[in-house]
């Protein structure tokens, strides 16, 4: 899956070091231990992240265009509304999402690591409420801010709609890009997971009050929330005109003056086939020097010894 991503042109080198890492932990083996399992852990959360990555980026670009071109054919809006999804699921990003998300829980627990699993991060304040499930008239009946603890979910709930609704802490883990984890990341509800009974147990002493949820790459933390308290940093969608998406692929915004219109380009420093030909290459090279010099240190060890 990573070398596909790689090939793509999506991030190359990430994907080639992460390919990397994987294959070398998995010829250490030894995953039942604490340290070991902590390593795979790290890498198949940078894992995650990368195809986060990817889903973000496909919800910065297509939504509006699929609105305003599927508007001009008379397509269905729910057709319209699910068209993004529908990319991000279709492909081998959302496979190797479900694998790592599944192979990250278990090294988790074979590594004593947090009780989280950051599915969408960011900063919500609001009522501690808890439910059973994702009941579509609770949602819509949210008068106030509130974060959610759901006892349980399939994955293919909505809650796109649900102005009032600012955090999900769900007691199951799910795949990050489901629908529901698609769904929160586009309307920008923070969400996590956690299925450590004594962490839940504390947060369900805590339904009823106002809360704040902090979650990011390094866990969540859930606390009674404080006027005036600082919020942490989320990166906001309004970001500089021109950022880079990947290893040599940089996006820009435009807006054109006689239309209002938003343009998105897109400018590659290089072949993204060139550049993951060069990678190899280095990589075969750094193999051959260090072949090369053990060659050479044992020749002359034996022209010594003779």
């Amino acid at each position: 899956g990573l070398r596909h991503m790689g090939l793509s042109g999506w991030n190359p080198s990430e994907c080639i070091a992460l390919e990397n890492e994987l294959a070398a932990w998995q010829r250490q083996g030894m995953f039942t231990d604490k340290e070991p399992a902590l390593r795979l852990k790290a890498t198949l959360d940078r894992c995650l992240r990368l195809t986060a990555e990817y889903a973000n980026l496909l919800l910065e670009v297509y939504p509006a265009r699929v609105d305003a071109l599927g508007g001009a054919l008379g397509v269905e809006g729910y057709l319209m509304s699910v068209y993004t999804e529908s990319e991000i699921r279709a492909g081998v990003v959302f496979q190797l999402s479900k694998l790592a998300t599944l192979l990250a829980r278990a090294a988790r627990v074979a590594g004593g690591a947090g009780a989280w699993d950051v599915v969408v991060s960011g900063h919500a304040d609001g009522e501690l409420v808890a439910v059973d499930s994702f009941d579509p008239a609770i949602l819509e009946s949210l008068e106030k801010d509130t974060i959610l603890l759901v006892k349980s979910a399939t994955g293919d709930e909505e809650v796109s709609g649900a102005g009032r609704l600012k955090g999900v802490i769900l007691e199951r883990e799910i795949p990050h890009l489901s629908h529901l984890g698609v769904r929160a990341r586009q309307e920008g509800v923070v969400f996590v997971t956690s299925e450590q009974q004594e962490t839940l147990s504390g947060l369900r002493r805590l339904v009823g009050r106002k809360v704040s949820l902090i979650a990011g790459a390094e866990g969540a933390q859930v606390e009674l929330f404080q006027e005036g308290g600082a919020k942490s940093k989320t990166p906001s969608k309004a970001a500089a005109a021109e950022r880079e998406v990947a290893r040599g692929v940089k996006m820009k915004k435009e807006v054109v003056p006689s239309s209002k219109d938003e343009v998105v380009t897109f400018s590659f420093s290089e072949d993204a086939a060139s550049e993951m030909d060069r990678l190899h290459e280095q990589e075969e090279a750094a193999v051959a020097e260090f072949a090369a010099s053990n060659n050479g240190a044992g020749g002359n060890g034996a022209a010594t010894g003779g």
